[in-house]
C-alpha cells in the first residue's frame, strides 16, 4: 500500500458521496465509464516491472505508421476545408491528436532506450513525417505537452551522452511540426488569427440570456448570468469560455460537487465537458475530491521521479505521466481518463515507490 494508493482510494469515497448526494445526474453509459477509467488505477498498479521497450517501440511504430497515411489521406482531401482539422474516415475529427499521443509515447519510449548515433537518425526519420503530417491536421497542444515531457526526459538524463540524442529528438520533432505548418501556412495563418483575438479579448460578443434560458442553464444555482456567442470553430475561444464558467461554478460546487455531468448542463456551451480533468472533478464531485486529485498528481510524479534515477522503466512511467497530466488540462474528460489513471496506478506500482 502506497500514499498514492490511499489518496486514490479517498477519491473514490468522494466520488461516491456526490453520486449519493445528488442522486443520478449523468447518463448510464457515462456512469459506466467513469466506472471503467477508475478501474485503470488498479489495472496500472499490476503492470509487472521490467517493461520491455522494444515490443512498446515497435507496436507504437506500427500504430503511428498507420495512423499517418489514413491522416495524410484525408488532409489531401480536405485541405482547404474550414474546420481546419481533417475527418479521418470521414467523420473523427480527434484522430490526428490521438494518433499525435501515440506518437508522443513512442518519442518517451525511443529515450528510454540506449540510443547510438545510427538510432537517433533512424528514430528521427521514423518521427519526421508523422510529426509534420500531425501539425499539418491542426494538432497544436498535444505537441507542446510532447516536447515538454521530451524535455524532461532530457532535463533528468543522467549524462549529456544521454541527452545529446534526445535533445536531437526534440528538434526533429519541432521542426517537422513547423514544415507541417508552413505547409499549410492558409489554415495556420486562419488559427492563429483566431488564438490573437481570444488573447486580445476580442473573439465574442456578449448577449444577455433571459431567466426562463438561465434557469433552463443553470438547474442548480437559477440565477441568470450573461453567455457570449463563441466561435464554436475556434477551439482556443471554446476552452476560454468552458474554463470561465468552471471558475464561476467552482464556488457554489461544495465540498461534494454537483453531480457527475451536471457542468453541461451548466454551462453556457451546452453539451461541451470543460475539458480539464481538474476542473471537473472540483465542480462536479466537490472541492475534497479536487484537492485529493491534486496531491495524487504532486505525489505520484515526485515518487516516479525519484525511482527513475535508478530505472529506466520509472523514467518512461514519469515523462509518460507528465505528458497525461499536461493533456488532461486542455482535453481532459474523468469518465475517458482511464490512461491517466493508469499511469498513476503504475506510479504506485514500481517497487521504488511502495511505502514500507
Amino acid at each position: 500500500m502506497t500514499a498514492c494508493d490511499l489518496l486514490f482510494c479517498a477519491l473514490l469515497v468522494c466520488i461516491g458521496i456526490s453520486f449519493a448526494t445528488n442522486g443520478n445526474t449523468s447518463s448510464s453509459k457515462e456512469i459506466a465509464l467513469l466506472v471503467i477509467s477508475l478501474a485503470a488505477y488498479p489495472a496500472g498498479r499490476l503492470i509487472p516491472e521490467q517493461c520491455d521497450f522494444r515490443l512498446l517501440v515497435a507496436a507504437t511504430s506500427v500504430v503511428v505508421a498507420v495512423g499517418s497515411i489514413v491522416t495524410a489521406i484525408a488532409l489531401v482531401e480536405q485541405w482547404s476545408d474550414p474546420h481546419g482539422k481533417p475527418m479521418v474516415f470521414g467523420e473523427f475529427g480527434a484522430a490526428p491528436a490521438q494518433f499525435t499521443i501515440v506518437l508522443t509515447f513512442l518519442s518517451i519510449a525511443i529515450t528510454c532506450s540506449k540510443l547510438s548515433v545510427r538510432s537517433t537518425l533512424v528514430a528521427c526519420g521514423m518521427i519526421a513525417l508523422p510529426a509534420a503530417i500531425f501539425a499539418a491536421s491542426v494538432v497544436r497542444f498535444a505537441f507542446v505537452a510532447m516536447i515538454a515531457s521530451l524535455a524532461l526526459a532530457c532535463l533528468i538524463a543522467q549524462s549529456w551522452r544521454q541527452r545529446v540524442p534526445i535533445a536531437g529528438l526534440i528538434a526533429t520533432i519541432f521542426l517537422s511540426a513547423t514544415a507541417g505548418l508552413i505547409a499549410r501556412s492558409e489554415t495556420t495563418t486562419k488559427f492563429l488569427r483566431h488564438e490573437t483575438a481570444v488573447i486580445a479579448g476580442s473573439s465574442a460578443s456578449i448577449t444577455p440570456v433571459t431567466s426562463a434560458q438561465a434557469a433552463a442553464t443553470s438547474i442548480a444555482s437559477r440565477v441568470a448570468f450573461n453567455c457570449p456567442t463563441v466561435d464554436t470553430d475556434n477551439s482556443v475561444a471554446i476552452r476560454k469560455q468552458l474554463y470561465a464558467d468552471a471558475f464561476r461554478l467552482i464556488p457554489g460546487a461544495g465540498l461534494f460537487g454537483r453531480g457527475q455531468d451536471s457542468f453541461m448542463v451548466e454551462s453556457c456551451i451546452k453539451n461541451t465537458q470543460v475539458h480539464n480533468s481538474l476542473l471537473q472533478t472540483i465542480v462536479e464531485f466537490g472541492w475534497l475530491a479536487g484537492a485529493i486529485l491534486s496531491m495524487l498528481f504532486l505525489l505520484a510524479l515526485r515518487a516516479a521521479r525519484r525511482a527513475s534515477r535508478s530505472s529506466q522503466e520509472a523514467k518512461f512511467v514519469l515523462c509518460g505521466l507528465f505528458f497525461v497530466i499536461c493533456m488532461t488540462m486542455a482535453h481532459g474528460h474523468v469518465s475517458y481518463d482511464a490512461l491517466l489513471f493508469l499511469f498513476l496506478g503504475y506510479s504506485a506500482g514500481l517497487r521504488e515507490l511502495r511505502v514500507k
